[in-house]
């Protein structure tokens, strides 16, 4: 639910600064905004610049590392004192950063001479053959020496020229595609032989005009890249030394980060006192200022409320199932403060539709194994955190729908207790067109319950009860005709689809009559025309929930192929028991993935489109007060 915030007034004497905002960081209430006045914030340019550094410290440090146990790897936690987390040492791992980013440009410009001089080495070798120094190639006073390339595929064109050749040719190394060759012509006869050789293809290069063989230059670049190679060897054992404190260079990261936080957080400052204003939730008033008293006795504020038309932000507090899909809703829009939180809601709508979309038990009970050991071991924190809770929490509907429809593991071991959907596929498509109707119905009455509470009970009334009519009275006017399209054909009693008639038509009266009531002349009979028109809109959006019928088929569906595969290439032979161990095993784990993938985005999608486009705007500011930032800690301990 949206909770009310109060603003904030601060003031403090200059001295007190720093020690105020650790406080109102470390309980992590306050909201610290810009005021229309200048404002300033401490320089954190310093502890930007160490962040960067750790991070990029820790990716080179990375591959060094000693290879960890499973358990050791899960079970280790970073813990920190909270003193020594918000008075960091920054000249203490400053050395080690440095040493880090000086090995790692070592390696890089080692690395970059080595693969210079192979492409060298590469680029000599068709010019081997060649036994004199490479300075004596070149002009005389009678001959011209040329080397360079034929294309292979005009070789043979070029020994046609050859033939009638006047100077000496010589062939040497290939590449994959051309033939090295090294031509002496008479200074006379040059030009007019170099021109017939260029007409097939010849290439001319320049060799190095060294007073060394190319033997000689390719082993000096053999010595140049050993010698590199044992420099690169030595700085890899340094930094496999280093990568041993990596904890301590994951705490520095989030204590910079912290300290950033807190250092770019407005003020405004004269020359005796600091001032700052803040959002707060309404009930958290007590613990702030209790905060700001064990900091500082020197100090005035005062609590007040958003003026009207202010951007103030919105805070939400959800028990801890809602809370948990509080992200998803994010990724659409933020509340504003006029929007009703559509969390409580929606939470237990998304759980239910992510369950029929997985419903098998065997997904549903590995899915539950994964995400508690990622929540016990890894213990994740923030929106991811909140991401794990959600697929937790979808195992269970996935493993309860999976009873109902009697799949484990795309098999039915034990018999359904309902219907199974890929046998009964009509049964499916009319469950989820009602789950449909109900979920559609469901944002219609939260837009109406947020009319009323603005003060336009008729509004709700005829722009949104007229259309829930409509959908249930409509459901139930069809209901007969529904029933013959199933297997045991069912009889509805004739007073449910009378009842259902008598629905739908007051709600598509009320319509008729009401849609156009803001309009004049003849604008309120058009209007009500095209208010009742909008019933395809609506049924469009009815039949969006046949994406329930598909995903829940194919993941069973794709289930079943994998176990009849997997019987395929199974039998008596070991081999074949081993093959259909290992097809049973990735097809499952494929289909798994795809299954939770294609469940977390077309779930989303109905909560969006459908469900959030009959009630929510969002665009609200979100509530993010400033606390203590940390990514790789673990905990950080309380004591004083």
């Amino acid at each position: 639910m949206i909770v009310p915030v109060k603003k904030l007034k601060l003031v403090v004497l200059k001295e007190d600064e720093e020690k105020v905002l650790k406080a109102l960081q470390r309980v992590g209430e306050v909201m610290v905004i810009s005021t229309e006045n200048t404002h300033e914030s401490l320089d954190a340019s310093k502890e930007e610049n160490f962040v960067q550094r750790t991070q990029k410290s820790l990716s080179v440090i990375k591959p060094f590392k000693e290879k960890e146990k499973l358990k050791e790897k899960f079970s280790h936690l970073i813990v920190v004192d909270y003193k020594d987390f918000v008075n960091p040492d920054s000249n203490k791992p400053d050395d080690l950063l440095t040493k880090i980013e000086d090995a790692d440009n070592t390696i890089s410009r080692l690395k970059a001479e080595n693969d210079a001089a192979n492409e060298f080495k590469k680029s000599l070798l068709p010019w081997e053959g060649l036994t004199g120094k490479l300075s004596t190639i070149s002009k005389s006073k009678f001959t011209v020496i040329h080397v360079g390339f034929i294309p292979l595929k005009q070789l043979e064109q070029f020994k046609e020229i050859e033939k009638n050749f006047k100077g000496e040719l010589q062939y040497l190394g290939q590449t994959t595609d051309s033939q090295a060759v090294l031509i002496a012509n008479w200074k006379d006869d040059d030009a007019s032989e170099m021109d017939q050789f260029k007409t097939v293809g010849f290439v001319e290069i320049a060799l190095p005009n060294v007073d060394k063989t190319v033997k000689e230059l390719m082993s000096e670049k053999d010595t140049l890249v050993a010698a590199n190679q044992k420099v690169i060897a030595e700085t890899e054992a340094h930094l496999k030394e280093w990568a041993k404190q990596e904890e301590s260079i994951k705490i520095f990261s989030d204590e910079m980060k912290t300290v950033t936080a807190l250092k770019a957080a407005p003020v405004q400052t004269t020359v005796d006192t600091v001032y700052l204003e803040g959002w707060i939730k309404t009930s958290r008033q007590e613990r702030v200022v209790n905060a700001i008293k064990s900091a500082t006795d020197t100090f005035d504020y005062e609590f007040v409320d958003p003026e009207e038309g202010e951007n103030a932000p919105v805070a939400l507090e959800n028990n801890k199932f809602a809370s948990n899909f509080e992200p998803i809703t994010d990724m659409f829009a933020h509340p504003t403060k006029d929007d009703m939180d559509p969390n409580p809601v929606m939470s237990l709508w998304y759980w239910v539709i992510f369950g029929i979309m997985m419903a098998d038990v065997g997904y549903g009970i590995i899915l539950f194994l994964g995400t508690l050991f990622i929540k016990k071991v890894m213990k994740p924190r923030g929106s991811f955190g909140k991401l794990i809770n959600v697929f937790f929490l979808g195992s269970i509907t996935t493993t309860i729908w999976g009873v109902v429809f009697g799949s484990y593991f795309g098999a039915e071991l034990i018999p359904h207790i309902w219907f199974v959907p890929q046998d009964d596929p009509i049964t499916m498509l009319l469950f989820t067109l009602i789950i449909g109707v109900c979920h559609l119905s469901c944002g219609l009455i939260m837009k109406c319950v947020m009319q009323f509470k603005s003060g336009h009970p008729l509004d709700g009334i005829f722009d949104q009860i007229s259309w829930v009519l409509v959908l249930v009275g409509g459901s139930l006017t069809l209901s007969q005709f529904c029933a013959n399209m199933l297997p045991t054909q069912p009889t509805i009693p004739p007073i449910v689809m009378t009842v259902g008639e008598i629905i739908a038509l007051v709600g598509i009266a009320i319509i008729l009559f009401t849609a156009g009531r803001k309009a004049k002349g003849i604008g309120k009979v058009v209007g009500g025309l095209k208010g009742v028109y909008n019933i395809t809109s609506y049924l469009s959006d009815v039949l969006s929930y046949a994406r329930i019928l598909a995903l829940a088929m194919s993941t069973a569906i794709i289930g079943f192929v994998m176990n009849m595969l997997a019987g395929m290439v199974g039998g008596t032979p070991i081999i074949g028991i081993v093959f259909s161990i290992i097809v049973y095993v990735i097809g499952h784990i494929f289909n798994m993935a795809m299954g939770l993938l294609s469940a977390y985005v077309h779930d989303s999608r109905l909560q969006y489109i459908e469900f959030y486009g009959k009630f929510y705007e969002g665009g609200g500011l979100d509530f993010k007060p400033l606390t203590l930032e940390y990514k790789y800690v673990n905990e950080i301990k309380d004591g004083k």
